[in-house]
């Protein structure tokens, strides 16, 4: 995402101090990298296997990034989280208790399973656009001034 360094598919950043232009909102990118419950793709944990091709963030996570995003109230911010939960739709996890696998056989199949927290996907609801848009008022004036 231009202006940020955390923002996107990894970071550019080579420590956790660097920051972007678009300070605030890279602010919010880099609590989200940093969410201390995540899955991998491909990895298994909490009784699920991530199949994504991305990293999946428990729910608190994803909706403290929402909340911090829609405060920044800029067009880069409203971009971010445009782009994340409506347009690429990323899904979070919440903890249930259920039965979740603990071992395996070499086939991958599941031999033991125990009541445990399981993971348990959430969709992502659509982002409300927070930045400031030109007033009905200052669009009439300027509607008039192209004629």
């Amino acid at each position: 995402m231009p202006g940020t360094l955390w923002c996107g598919a990894g970071n550019a950043a080579s420590d956790y101090s660097q920051l972007g232009t678009e300070k605030d909102t890279d602010m919010c990118c880099r609590d989200h990298d940093h969410c201390s419950d995540t899955m991998a793709a491909l990895e298994y944990k909490h009784g699920m296997r991530n199949y994504r091709p991305h990293t999946v963030s428990h729910c608190d996570c994803d909706n403290q990034f929402r909340c911090y995003l829609m405060n920044v109230k800029d067009r880069t911010a409203d971009l971010v989280g445009m782009t994340y939960f409506t347009v690429l739709k990323i899904s979070c996890f919440e903890l249930e208790e259920g039965e979740g696998c603990v071992d395996w056989n070499f086939w991958q199949q599941c031999t033991k399973s125990e009541i445990m927290p399981v993971a348990k996907l959430v969709s992502a609801a659509p982002y409300q656009a927070q930045a400031e848009t030109q007033s009905g008022e200052g669009r009439k004036r300027s509607q008039k001034k192209r004629k």
